[in-house]
């Protein structure tokens, strides 16, 4: 890692050309617009209850529980917000959630396994609905 102080760093900057420092400033305003945009997930969750939401990851964030991230999509249709995720010229890690309740007030879900890692194909599910329960048997 380089260490500069600010001086130094102001000094190389001003040695440049014109059409390098327009390079410089251009990489620092997309820097700071990136950094700007870059909000904890937990202001995101408060704005848009119940929708889907696509975040970009920031570097040195863990990729499966981010705490922060960059929005670059939301709405309540999730094919929509997978569109634009699809559409995006990066390869950088993008995380989609549904920001909302899984199940439906009244409603819940059981899994039911007898192994530490069960056979997906065969697993059954209890989904319980007002009034009665279903139970789906998969093979």
């Amino acid at each position: 890692m380089v260490t500069t102080t600010v001086e130094e760093l102001l000094q190389t900057i001003q040695a440049l050309s014109h059409s390098e420092k327009e390079q410089v400033l251009e990489a620092v305003r997309q820097w700071l617009q990136t950094e700007i945009e870059i909000q904890p997930l937990s202001d995101l969750r408060s704005q848009y209850p119940n929708e889907w939401l696509a975040v970009v990851i920031p570097e040195g964030e863990d990729r499966y529980d981010p705490q922060r991230g960059r929005l670059i999509a939301h709405n309540l249709d999730k094919s929509l917000v997978w569109q634009q995720v699809t559409e995006l010229s990066t390869d950088e890690d993008v995380y989609v959630f549904f920001n909302g309740p899984v199940v439906a007030k009244g409603f819940g879900i059981g899994f039911h396994d007898t192994e530490d890692k069960p056979n997906v194909r065969q697993c059954r599910m209890t989904l319980d609905v007002p009034n009665r329960s279903l139970e789906l048997e998969a093979n």
